[in-house]
This record gives structure tokens, C-alpha cells and sequence, in this order.
């Protein structure tokens, strides 16, 4: 495998940069005034700041462009001129206790179909707790389990009952279920209890992990880095990204081949952060980093993974490698890591190996030598960052579970919670690793059909 990756990886030579960090969004509610301070956000983000704060708001399913705003205690009537442009939207305000008007519902549709408006859903943040004693992050009152053929469904039932707790499938092929505690339930004592039962073959909270950040530099001057290339999608291996989602205005029409938002399954994807889209521009080849002389053009499937909050868990991952699968992809780029090693999240991996996925993820921007996963798993190609110059990254992590280096650096029309720039890390040689693959299969198709590949030697 390692030897596959190098043929089709190229290193050329260029300057070096200095660092700087982005500023991140702002937006802020008080006394019927809004601060907005975004860049390329999407509309329902700022909205449901707005529901947070007790206001009622209806949308069209269909309207959610990106705002770009730059403004402090701007009346809200005033500001939502310049916010919903192109897009009718009407402000319902009521009397106080006080005799004071104060705004109590949004609504914001296309012209002539205010019935089309429905009340905005939550985004489907995850509630995160940590473990005490590990540090590890779970999601709340979620577990996730495997059983053995030896346990009775009787006896599974009784279970849940003394919880008082439901279960419901996650993917049957891996047979792996998430039991659900009350709001009140204690984790700590239900995997005690779960633990005592014969026939339990893996048992874990829902894990959870937080997307990774690219880091903007200040360059000054440098060539363009963008693509021009088009690639036949018909003909084509896809790429599914695993991110924060996507900004679909940065991607050519036609190389999105498919998305979704794993949190959210009835909203179209969107991308609040900016690194989702940033890893799509990456592995389709539209943008190809510093330190690389090849172009490439693949399409990609956009998943959103990770929650407003950046978080996502074994539960979301699973449901978007099934999605991915569906969609025919060949290869999973995963521009993110985390230190905790979860059963559940290896059997992830080598359920999407075995079902012909190359799977392509980051060694992380921490140097420490540490194992991140999935990266450090068997069935998973881990990548570290290479600097312009062609030498190792200084913030890239390294370590024996360390496949391939690859150019970590590039110039994106799109920032990371912050101005478009130079931006690095080993998401960003991870995405290109996973387009290079991509774009390999489709000049070698007699590698297609094989759909297991030899692990790490």
C-alpha cells in the first residue's frame, strides 16, 4: 500500500511561510439589536440563533444562501434588508408586559410562497459529556452494543426495562444497536449493569470526536493554486468527505455527485465552518496544495459529519459510511483524528474496507508521536503534512502508524472559521492523498474490482 501511495504522490520545492490565526464568526442577539460578524455562513445558522432566543422561525426548506456580514447593534428590521436579499421575509411583533414591541417570529420564503415556510428544526447538536476518569468525550445517554447469537431477546428486553431504556439498529450488517438511557440515566452505572449480562460481544459509550482545524499562515505573494481541470463524473471514482459539510458554491456544478447531512438527514447540506468545504476543494482537485506539480479532478460525495459545535460520534460516522457506500464511493478521506480508541469505531473502518473503500485519514497537527484514530488503525491509510519546502510539517504529528507524508499547505477561496488564505495541516495532505487515490483508479480501472486492499506492512 505503501508503495502504491508514493507512485502517485509528487514533491516539488517552494517557500517558506509565517504564521497567523483566523478570527472566528460572531453573532450576537440583545435589546432587538443583532451583531454580525460572518463570512460565508449559512442563513440557518444565524437563524437558529434567533429560535435559541425564544423567537419563532418558519423558512422555506429551500432557502438557505450563505451571508456575508460585517455590522454591531444594527436594528434588527434594518439588518434583515441586507441579510435575506433576493428572499421576502416578514417580522411578527408583540406587546410585552411592559408595552414595548419585541420581535416574536421570522418568517422568510421565496416570492409568492410564504405557505412553503415551515418552523426552522433544531440542527442536531449533540448533547457531549466526558468521562472522568479517561477524558474521553461520549454522547449522552447513548451506548452502543454488539451481542454474541447466544443472548435471548427476552433477556435483552428485561434489561432495557430495569434501564428504562429503548434500542433501536444501527446497521444491521455490523449488527451493532444504540441503546438509549432516560434523560436522567446514569452511564456509568447502565455499562456497569450491560456488562454483568452473558452474550455481549463489544459495549461502549457512543464515542465521540471533534473535527480538526486548518491553521491560517500569512504568505504574501504566491502563484494561484486553483484547478481548471474537468473530469467525465460517469467515468470517475468519487471521494466521500467526512467533514463539517459543504458550502455548495465553491464546488463545480456536477462534481458534488451526492450529500448529506448525516445530523440532519431532511436539511441540504450546508457547511458552517468552512473545513468540510475547504477537504472537498482538496480531494476533488480543485484546488491542490503547495509542494504538488500534478492536477487531478474527481467528484466527491459531501457528508456532513460534525455538528454546529464540531463534534461527531461512532453513531453518525457509521450512518455516513453507509451513505457513502450507497453512493458507490471508492475512497473515504477523513481530515480529522482523535486519541481515543474505540472498538466500535475500528469496526467502522474495516466494515468500509470490506466493502471496498480505501479509507485515507489524518495523523493530526499535534506533534506528539501519539496514535490517532482511525488513522492508526490497520485498515486505514494515516497521512502527516509536509511543508513547502518538501520537509516534514514542524505541527505534523509522526509515529510508526504513519503511512505516507504528503504536501500539507494551500491557498483556499474559502476560510476556516475565518478569511479565505493559506491554510495547513494533515487534513489538508489527507484530502489530497485521498484525491490522488481517486484519480489513480480511474487511470488504472483494472484495480477497481479488487475490494479489499492489503493492510499497513
Amino acid at each position: 500500500m505503501k508503495k502504491l501511495i508514493r507512485m502517485i504522490l509528487i514533491a516539488v520545492m517552494m517557500l517558506p511561510v509565517s504564521g497567523a490565526l483566523a478570527m472566528e464568526p460572531v453573532i450576537r442577539i440583545s435589546d432587538q439589536k443583532i451583531t454580525l460578524k460572518v463570512n460565508e455562513i449559512p442563513l440557518k445558522t444565524i437563524l437558529r440563533e434567533f429560535r435559541r432566543a425564544g423567537i419563532q422561525v418558519k423558512l422555506d426548506p429551500k432557502v438557505n444562501p450563505y451571508v456575508t456580514a460585517d455590522f454591531t447593534d444594527r436594528g434588527i428590521q434594518d439588518a434583515f434588508e441586507d441579510i435575506v436579499k433576493g428572499y421576502n421575509h416578514a417580522l411578527v411583533w408583540e406587546q410585552n408586559a411592559q408595552g414595548v414591541p419585541e420581535l416574536s417570529e421570522i418568517i422568510i420564503f421565496r416570492p409568492g410562497q410564504m405557505n412553503l415556510a415551515v418552523p426552522l428544526k433544531p440542527s442536531g447538536n449533540l448533547t457531549i459529556e466526558k468521562d472522568p476518569e479517561t477524558g474521553a468525550i461520549y454522547v449522552k445517554n447513548k451506548i452502543l452494543i454488539q451481542f454474541k447469537n447466544t443472548i435471548s431477546g427476552s433477556r435483552i428486553k428485561a434489561v432495557l426495562s430495569r434501564l428504562g431504556a429503548t434500542m433501536t439498529l444501527i446497521n444491521k450488517a455490523m449488527g451493532i444497536y444504540e441503546i438509549i438511557l432516560p434523560d436522567n440515566g446514569d452511564m456509568q452505572n447502565a455499562l456497569a449493569v450491560i456488562e454483568k449480562e452473558k452474550g455481549i460481544a463489544s459495549l461502549e459509550p457512543d464515542y465521540a470526536y471533534r473535527s480538526s482545524s486548518t491553521i491560517r499562515y500569512d504568505y504574501g505573494r504566491m502563484d494561484d493554486t486553483t484547478a481548471t481541470s474537468s473530469v467525465d463524473i460517469h467515468h470517475s471514482f468519487s471521494v466521500a468527505v467526512l467533514d463539517t459539510g459543504l458550502m455548495p458554491q465553491y464546488l463545480p456544478a456536477g462534481l458534488n455527485l451526492a450529500s448529506f447531512d448525516a445530523l440532519s438527514s431532511d436539511d441540504t447540506i450546508s457547511d458552517a465552518v468552512g473545513h468540510g468545504t475547504q477537504m472537498a476543494l482538496i480531494a476533488s482537485g480543485q484546488v491542490h496544495p503547495m509542494g504538488s506539480a500534478t492536477v487531478f479532478s474527481n467528484p466527491v460525495i459531501s457528508i456532513r459529519a460534525f455538528d454546529d459545535n464540531g463534534y461527531t460520534s461512532n453513531t453518525v460516522l457509521i450512518k455516513s459510511i453507509d451513505f457513502a457506500i450507497k453512493n458507490n464511493a471508492r475512497v473515504l478521506s477523513l481530515s480529522w483524528g482523535s486519541e481515543t480508541d474505540s472498538r466500535f469505531l475500528e469496526s467502522a473502518m474495516n466494515y468500509a474496507k470490506a466493502r471496498g473503500l480505501i479509507v485515507v485519514a489524518a495523523a493530526g497537527n499535534n506533534p506528539t508521536g501519539k496514535s490517532i484514530y482511525p488513522a492508526a488503525y490497520e485498515s486505514v491509510i494515516s497521512v502527516s503534512a509536509l511543508a513547502p519546502d518538501g520537509k516534514a510539517w514542524e505541527k505534523s504529528n509522526y509515529g510508526d502508524f504513519v503511512d505516507i507524508a504528503a504536501p500539507g499547505f494551500a491557498k483556499l477561496p474559502v476560510g476556516h472559521k475565518g478569511d479565505p488564505g493559506t491554510y495547513a495541516g494533515t487534513s489538508i495532505s489527507t484530502a489530497f492523498v485521498a484525491g490522488k487515490l481517486a484519480a489513480y483508479l480511474r487511470e488504472h480501472p483494472e484495480t477497481a474490482s479488487i475490494n479489499q486492499l492489503p493492510g499497513k506492512n
